[in-house]
């Protein structure tokens, strides 16, 4: 602990040396990753965003998550909500996980275990960041993006349900 108060403040200063020892090098990766960020992440995230958050408005999710609530409760240890939430990540991606376990915790409708379990199935990547962001916006190449996301299917979704099923049941993580 001790190494990484100084690592840390160390690396920093580091990083303002580099900074000031060549401006013109660092100011246009800086404005390149802006660009990146503006140009391909925003327009293809946002959409998402928006619409999860929209739809996490409606009554339509409570009266969903109180019918399945006692099968995710006996299989993943985790109120109907925490399905919703999983469902939304693979449609969406990381963050909508993220962010809608954080509404649902401070809206006092979860817990912090139920929270921790939730995080754990909702930690996706979400089609419109693999086939937008990756595929079309860096690699220009739609075919590449498609492989990705059916790899990403085939394997990561399967093992967080696996995951779910024999270690968050056990509550191994809370």
């Amino acid at each position: 602990m001790k190494h990484i108060k100084i690592l840390f403040p160390l690396s920093i200063f580091i990083i303002i040396l580099c900074l000031l020892v060549s401006p013109e090098r660092y100011s246009v990766v800086a404005l390149n990753g802006a660009l990146v960020w503006a140009t391909i992440l925003l327009p293809t995230l946002f959409p998402f965003m928006f619409f999860s958050r929209l739809f996490s408005s409606f009554d339509f999710i409570e009266s969903i998550s109180r019918k399945i609530d006692k099968l995710t409760k006996k299989i993943f240890n985790i109120p109907g909500d925490g399905v919703y939430i999983y469902l939304l990540s693979i449609l969406c991606g990381y963050p909508i996980g993220a962010k809608l376990t954080h509404d649902l915790f401070f809206d006092g409708r979860i817990n912090s275990g139920e929270a921790n379990r939730i995080m754990a199935l909702a930690s996706n990547c979400g089609p419109m960041f693999i086939i937008g962001s990756v595929a079309i916006g860096m690699l220009h190449s739609k075919l590449a993006g498609l492989i990705i996301y059916f790899c990403q299917i085939k394997y990561c979704h399967f093992n967080t349900i696996i995951i779910g099923i024999l270690y968050i049941r056990r509550n191994l993580y809370v």
